[in-house]
């Protein structure tokens, strides 16, 4: 089944809606971004979804380092499956979207507000995500020019739980609103689960999940009109998703 995040949250009602529209995460910019939210702002929206995920016990991933039975290709499938069963706990998941700020300053953010996951879409570093409160889902960009072997050898195991593929386009990198080559990202999510981000939107989420099977699907701009978000879409992107799994 392929789980949806509804990304650019900036008002309680937006997280509301994603949360009651069946999303399974709900992700908040504090990175440099058109949809930046501030503090005050992210409180007032975490507050509408009750109590983050830290107030229940959940297990973590086993380090790779410990653990010899995890070997190259199911690192990312055992940390898909520790996230889904925090799913049984709570949902939507919450995650805070960070891009190269530091490391002191994104622990301080997600300890006061009680985000459940972190997601690193800047050029951070892989070890950078043991250095993070909380489990990291560490995106990869994709160029215009990238190779999907070039992008395998940029992943590295061990360091988040999850994998996102987005594309790399304007001043921040991610949430330009614009594809990669699927291509790609279906020869990765061979190997991979992963969270598809980069240009989705109601019309090509159902192409995109039947080429790629992404783990997740990640949307932000393709759910919104003049920089807010459209329930309609947001509706209608989800149910998109749900509507291809039954198919299957």
């Amino acid at each position: 089944m392929t789980l949806v995040k509804i990304c650019g949250n900036q008002t309680p009602e937006d997280i509301m809606f994603a949360a009651s529209a069946g999303a399974d995460f709900v992700g908040l910019i504090f990175a440099k971004s058109n949809r930046q939210v501030s503090i005050p702002q992210a409180h007032a929206m975490l507050r509408s979804l009750g109590e983050p995920l830290e107030s229940n016990e959940f297990s973590v991933p086993p380090s790779v380092q410990s653990d010899n039975s995890l070997n190259e290709s199911s690192w990312f499938h055992q940390g898909a499956s520790v996230i889904e069963n925090y799913l049984k706990i709570k949902k939507p998941l919450t995650v805070g979207v960070f891009a190269d700020q530091p490391i002191e300053q994104i622990n301080e953010i997600v300890e006061e507000l009680g985000i459940d996951l972190v997601q690193f879409s800047g050029s951070e570093s892989w070890s950078d995500c043991l250095l993070v409160t909380k489990q990291v889902i560490k995106v990869v960009h994709v160029t215009e020019t990238s190779t999907s072997s070039e992008i395998e050898e940029k992943i590295q195991l061990g360091f988040s739980i999850g994998l996102g593929l987005d594309s790399s386009f304007g001043k921040y990198g991610g949430g330009s609103g614009k594809s990669f080559n699927w291509d790609i990202a279906e020869q990765i999510a061979h190997k991979w689960p992963i969270m598809l981000s980069g240009g989705l939107n109601p019309m090509n989420v159902r192409d995109a999940i039947n080429k790629i099977s992404p783990w997740v699907v990640d949307v932000s701009s393709g759910t919104e009109v003049n920089g807010k978000k459209d329930y309609a879409l947001v509706e209608k992107f989800i149910d998109t998703v749900h509507a291809v799994d039954l198919e299957v």
